[in-house]
């Protein structure tokens, strides 16, 4: 009887071991399928990305229609508003430093 609840027991923690394995392989597979479609997100986001860096750099355009040009220059122009409101602001700081160098000559 001993020699058969040893063996029961030997069966049920083979079990178990087989159960656990089994189950953290599914878990790594599972792990593994999502960074592969993460992947292939992040690579899509960065064709996506490379392509409209480009545009904004004037390249192939030839594809665009007139509603993407217009829209490509309008966010252009509102670039160009927010940098040259930056130079300005920059340029002013500079100038009241020179200011105030030259009053304490």
């Amino acid at each position: 009887v001993s020699s058969s609840i040893c063996s029961l027991q030997k069966t049920i923690d083979r079990y178990k071991t087989y159960t656990r394995e089994n189950v953290n392989n599914k878990t790594v597979q599972q792990d593994i399928q999502q960074v592969k479609a993460d992947a292939l997100s992040l690579a899509g986001r960065l064709e996506a990305l490379e392509k409209t860096k480009g545009k904004f750099l004037g390249e192939n355009l030839e594809d665009c229609s007139i509603e993407e040009l217009h829209n490509l220059e309008v966010k252009l122009q509102k670039s160009i508003h927010v940098i040259r409101g930056k130079k300005t602001q920059l340029m002013e700081q500079q100038i009241a430093k020179l200011k105030e160098k030259v009053m304490h000559m």
